[in-house]
Parts: C-alpha cells; sequence; structure tokens
C-alpha cells in the first residue's frame, strides 16, 4: 500500500493538476482504509476534471465509511446519472438508504443489484451474514 500512496504521490509531483493522479492518489489512500484523505483527493481530482464516474464512486464510498451518510447519497446518485450499470454503485447505495432508514430504496437497489450481477449479490449477502 505504501509503494501505491508514494507512486501516486510522485504522479503528482509531476503533474500536479492532473485529475486522473489525484484519482489514482485517491484510490491508494481508500484501500487501507485512509478515507478522510481518500475523500480529498476525489474531490480534487473532481475539481480539475467534474464528472468523472470512478470519482463519484469512490467519493461515495468514502463518504459511507465516514458516516457522511447524505453526502454519500448525492455523490453514489451523481455516479449513477453517468453509469447505472455497475452493481457496486447499486450495493454502496442500497447501504446508504438502509442507514438513511429508507428501506423502499434500500430494497429496489439490491433488486438492481440481481439483476446486475447476481454472483456479486451473493456475495455480498454471505459475507454481512458471516461470522465477525
Amino acid at each position: 500500500m505504501a509503494e501505491a500512496i508514494q507512486a501516486a504521490k510522485e504522479g503528482l509531483r509531476l503533474k500536479p493538476d492532473s485529475a486522473e493522479a489525484h484519482l489514482c492518489l485517491g484510490c491508494a489512500l481508500h484501500e487501507p482504509g485512509t478515507f478522510v484523505e481518500a475523500a480529498a483527493a476525489y474531490q480534487k481530482s473532481l475539481e480539475l476534471s467534474p464528472g468523472q464516474f470512478a470519482a463519484l464512486g469512490n467519493l461515495g464510498d468514502a463518504y459511507l465509511q465516514l458516516g457522511r451518510i447524505e453526502e454519500a447519497r448525492d455523490a453514489l446518485i451523481q455516479a449513477a446519472s453517468i453509469n447505472s450499470n455497475d452493481p457496486k454503485l447499486h450495493h454502496l447505495l442500497g447501504e446508504v438508504y438502509l442507514k438513511l432508514g429508507r428501506r423502499d430504496e434500500a430494497s429496489l437497489e439490491h433488486e438492481i443489484l440481481m439483476r446486475l450481477d447476481r454472483v456479486l449479490a451473493d456475495a455480498l449477502a454471505k459475507s454481512m451474514n458471516a461470522p465477525i
């Protein structure tokens, strides 16, 4: 992980105005759970190049992990307006709606997830029921 973060930072040193470099840094920071810093990198990427599906989806996930549920919902809805066929996006939206107490919308997102990727849906269901 540290190597990926260092490589992303080196990319930013060479191209500080690169939306892709900021996105790469966000992804490198996201993996080990450094969500505050990852979110900042995704936001910078979006400032430089608005409307990126990956940056919006990852930003929504980072916000979800940080408990910033309303902001997570907003980022994920923007991402869905760009690509509504991503199964992970619908999983994340379902999680957001559950946390907001909006069970009907969470159920709808789960149905979409099942339609898009039954294997992923089944794996997520099993992992949620797995003992800790």
